[in-house]
């Protein structure tokens, strides 16, 4: 008998062992509550050259985060509800200099059982998978803006994978940042999970922010997550580090370190960076007393008008988006967004100074979108488009409109929709949204009257039935998903027939970015009915399409057009897109096969000519309705000495100016050079430029015969203003640069 005994405490500590090391979800009870000691803090002061750190903030947020689980949904999802309480707020030049901290709380719940409490504004609430992946958060309406992105921070920083102990894996991630690949590993912790988590700025599709990308910031994020045997969170860790590594054009920075009588190196010396981490860690196991009300009653909550699904990456897009108009309208009061819009609405000319005018409208734009749209502001909007005395004043309210970002944007397309696409300002209303920037979400019922406008106009006779059908493919890329949208351009693609439509449908498929794969597949574009059309403009097309795809799927048509195509322009245009995007392929998938393999050698042909110098570079001037960009790629390289029997030597130049009107890519001015010997043979021997699509010149340059020769070419790129936003832990923060 006490042999059994001690045999059955045995097996029932081992299944309790296993069940610890075999634990691979998150589990929750539908009632259970959860504290945690929140401690953040964001430094977003410079480091100069000498290690010295420069003038800036350095702020910190601590508190209390609480989370309680109000429901399991019918895919198996935990809804939780949650909140910060307590909420202190320090500032300072950093952390020895902190000021005094202060309580921040905005309670909704004053005449409720809940009038004690110190909430910071309204709950929050959020999906979760058991993997630990978080699918759709809701938030208020009414809540300040500021609130919602702490409180999303705070649930940013509860998404992770569950994973087992000692392995390791990818997965893609969506949240406040943007779009990426996050490396997971799982360890151990006493009895518990950890979870380490970590991704930098070469795994990102694309950043809240649209403005910034790999080249222009450096990033890098860890995080770690440990689950109790239980399958509860105990405590979780996030750091974030970001430099902006590019905010000037090329030469920029260095024309300026020479002026003279300028000793003052600071803004050169120092390096633009933000840092964040917060801390969460459970108060206590046992069940504490509760922040919230009823489950049943805080689950219902979210069926109130009041709340909006959402992601934890479209809220990263809107806080990137009021931080940076934060940043453009200190000086800007309602009664000047009053009388922009009034003398907008009053102009019967165009702007003498287009760039200027689009600056002061961008600015209404911040304003409304930090502040929202009250009653009387919308009233104003909407008389002044009803009264517009001219064209040119409809098309400058739409602008602002169109700039609008946040949720103050829907109720922008609603104006949109009512009082100018089912109006007389209906062709503008359509270039408005084609051209609307990147990352202005379009709203669902206005997809669905694009929609609507197409389908009464299959055969794309109208202009604005085509104007309509690129506005739809930058819309889809703004937005989730749109079935009817969808299969709208894949019925237009289905029966496609002459060239210009075949142009325009790549053309605003191209538009949705990302989103573009998910509207036509891959495998529909490398028919040959595209990839030997004579016609070059479908050609060019079909490759500015592509290079939307993962380079896996994209490698067909880029693998054909780079060795296939009779146009040398578009063969080199296939290769540079080959070899920017190669990275991504695994080198097995590169080494094993000839075909990439081949591909590879000829996009770095350029081996042979190993003293070489080059250039690329590109800018773009002008404002949203009209922007020209102005590109160069420059190549000279030999493999030494001119008198060598087999010499080679290649002079390869590439200048053009693009004229981009509602996303219409028109070229205005190419130019090209491609001279020289590789081995013996010639590599080419012309020089050509063209303006508009014709050829005004075209000259063949002679042999080289180891005398000097000169070829001027000239390149110059316009300065420009940017603001590039990140979100560091729980704020975005914004750089302006100009």
């Amino acid at each position: 008998m006490l042999k059994s005994s001690v045999a059955l405490v045995i097996s029932l500590a081992l299944l309790a062992h296993s069940a610890v090391y075999a634990q691979t979800q998150l589990n929750y009870k539908v009632g259970q509550e959860a504290h945690f000691t929140l401690s953040t803090n964001v430094d977003t002061r410079g480091q100069t050259t000498s290690g010295s750190r420069s003038s800036g903030s350095f702020s910190t947020l601590n508190g209390v985060a609480a989370i309680k689980c109000v429901k399991i949904d019918q895919n198996g999802q935990y809804i939780f509800a949650m909140n910060v309480f307590d909420a202190q707020v320090a500032v300072g030049q950093g952390p020895a200099s902190l000021s005094e901290t202060t309580l921040v709380h905005g309670n909704p719940y004053k005449n409720s059982e809940r009038s004690s409490s110190q909430p910071l504004g309204y709950d929050m609430y959020y999906a979760q998978t058991p993997a630990g992946q978080i699918t759709n958060i809701w938030y208020n309406t009414d809540d300040s803006p500021y609130f919602v992105h702490v409180k999303s921070s705070v649930i940013n920083a509860l998404q992770t994978r569950v994973v087992a102990r000692n392995t390791q894996a990818t997965f893609e991630e969506d949240d406040l940042v943007g779009q990426h690949s996050s490396a997971f590993s799982g360890a151990s912790k006493a009895t518990s999970l950890l979870i380490n988590k970590k991704f930098d700025q070469t795994d990102f599709k694309a950043f809240a922010d649209p403005a910034v990308n790999p080249r222009t910031v450096t990033y890098s994020a860890q995080a770690s997550h440990i689950v109790h045997p239980d399958g509860y969170f105990q405590g979780a860790t996030m750091d974030h580090y970001v430099v902006l590594t590019d905010i000037s054009q090329p030469g920029q920075k260095k024309a300026a370190s020479k002026r003279v009588g300028d000793p003052d190196m600071s803004g050169f010396e120092m390096t633009m960076s933000s840092k964040g981490s917060m801390v969460l860690t459970l108060t206590s196991a046992a069940a504490p007393a509760s922040r919230f009300g009823e489950s049943s009653l805080l689950a219902s909550s979210i069926d109130d008008p009041k709340y909006t699904q959402t992601s934890l990456k479209a809220v990263g897009v809107t806080g990137a988006a009021l931080s940076t108009a934060r940043a453009g309208i200190r000086d800007v009061a309602i009664e000047d967004v009053q009388e922009a819009i009034a003398a907008t609405s009053a102009a019967t000319t165009a702007p003498s100074n287009l760039i200027e005018a689009a600056k002061t409208l961008r600015r209404v734009s911040k304003f409304i979108t930090v502040n929202g749209i009250s009653a009387n502001l919308r009233a104003s909007l909407e008389q002044a488009l009803a009264n517009a005395k001219s064209v040119h004043g409809a098309q400058g309210l739409l602008f602002i409109l169109t700039n609008i970002h946040g949720d103050a944007s829907k109720v922008a397309d609603e104006i949109i929709l009512t009082h100018a696409l089912r109006t007389q300002w209906q062709t503008d209303a359509i270039f408005a949204v084609a051209t609307s920037p990147a990352g202005r979400v379009i709203s669902e019922e206005l997809i669905s009257e694009l929609v609507s406008l197409i389908q009464h106009d299959s055969t794309l006779v109208s202009d604005d039935t085509r104007q309509a059908v690129l506005a739809l493919g930058v819309a889809l890329g703004r937005t989730e998903s749109h079935a009817e949208a969808v299969a709208t351009l894949r019925s237009l693609f289905a029966n496609v027939a002459s060239d210009a439509d075949i142009v325009l449908l790549f053309n605003a498929v191209a538009n949705a970015d990302a989103a573009a794969a998910s509207i036509l597949p891959a495998r529909d574009l490398s028919h040959p009915r595209f990839l030997e059309h004579e016609n070059d403009a479908v050609r060019v097309s079909l490759l500015n399409l592509i290079e939307k795809y993962p380079i896996e799927e994209a490698i067909l048509v880029v693998s054909h057009i780079a060795t296939l195509d009779d146009s040398a322009k578009l063969r080199r245009l296939a290769l540079e897109i080959y070899a920017k995007h190669v990275s991504e392929l695994s080198e097995d998938d590169v080494a094993f096969n000839r075909e990439l393999a081949a591909l590879t050698a000829l996009a770095t042909e350029d081996s042979q000519f190993p003293f070489n110098r080059s250039y690329t570079g590109s800018s773009t001037f002008g404002s949203d309705w009209l922007g020209v960009t102005f590109a160069a790629d420059f190549f000279v390289g030999s493999n030494f000495n001119c008198k060598q029997p087999n010499f080679n030597y290649k002079v390869f130049g590439d200048v053009s100016a693009t004229v981009s009107l509602l996303k219409y890519q028109q070229s205005a001015l190419e130019g090209q050079i491609l001279y020289g010997k590789a081995d013996g043979a010639v590599v080419g021997s012309d020089m050509w430029l063209k303006v508009w699509g014709k050829t005004v010149w075209d000259k063949q340059l002679p042999t080289l015969d180891c005398t000097e020769h000169t070829y001027p070419l000239f390149h110059t790129a316009p300065g420009f203003d940017k603001s590039y936003t990140v979100w560091v832990t729980i704020v975005p923060v914004t750089f302006t640069v100009g």
